[in-house]
């Protein structure tokens, strides 16, 4: 058995991001030197394909995985390229897999909603741009169906010194983890991904589970104290 990897990459950007420094040296002990200096920004390489091939002596036709990975597109209207989606495709199956990535600053929160809205909301304004629901899917044809999914929401959170004077800020942490998963598959049409209108996160409470791991109680610190997991087991 012979086994080979094939990896495919692509800019991140086509043209690059010029930014500027200068840099100063000591001349003696009463001048300075310096100069301006140039560097290329944006220049990432990303990975947008792996092949990987299975040779047998048995078959001089390779058994072959191929991996796709979708990141977000320069000019889509988002100022960042992040992984968005991973499609697996076996030659011996006409069955595609997908796992598919939601972030923060793909929603449209309101300036004041509920506290998912205000979390979300707050993460943009910060550039915290991260993951909110995470789904897998597999499409065999025409027909997509949803296997798993998880869902990450925020509670809002005060954090810092508690004696007298001291300082705290208002934050959001990670607060509930929904998750589902069906083997069969869900048709896609019957799965609401979450999304905001008008102040208000929605999400699919229909498919995810209803008790869901959570983090009860964080310290001054942010850090967790009491975690709760799916049979509501208290766990410090």
């Amino acid at each position: 058995v012979v086994a080979s990897e094939e990896y495919a990459y692509a800019r991140s950007h086509t043209n690059p991001t010029k930014i500027y420094g200068v840099k100063l040296d000591d001349v003696g002990n009463t001048m300075a030197a310096y100069g301006k200096y140039g560097m290329n920004t944006v220049v990432d390489n990303f990975m947008v394909t792996k092949t990987s091939r299975l040779y047998n002596s048995n078959s001089s036709t390779p058994i072959t995985d191929v991996e796709s990975y979708e990141y977000t597109a320069p000019g889509s209207g988002f100022n960042y390229r992040l992984l968005k989606s991973v499609s697996k495709q076996n030659s011996g199956s006409s069955i595609a897999y997908y796992s598919k990535y939601t972030y923060a600053k793909e929603y449209t929160p309101a300036g004041s909603g509920d506290d998912m809205n205000n979390a979300i909301n707050f993460f943009n304004i910060n550039n915290k741009n991260i993951i909110v629901e995470s789904i897998q899917s597999f499409i065999d044809g025409s027909t997509e169906k949803i296997t798993g999914g998880n869902l990450n929401t925020f509670k809002p959170v005060t954090v810092g010194d508690i004696i007298i004077g001291g300082t705290t800020v208002s934050t959001f942490l990670p607060y509930k983890s929904y998750q589902f998963v069906n083997q069969a598959g869900v048709v896609s049409t019957s799965f609401a991904p979450s999304t905001i209108s008008s102040g208000v996160f929605i999400w699919d409470n229909t498919n995810y589970v209803n008790t869901p791991s959570a983090i009860e109680q964080y310290n001054t610190r942010g850090i967790p104290q009491l975690i709760t997991d799916n049979s509501r087991i208290p766990k410090t």
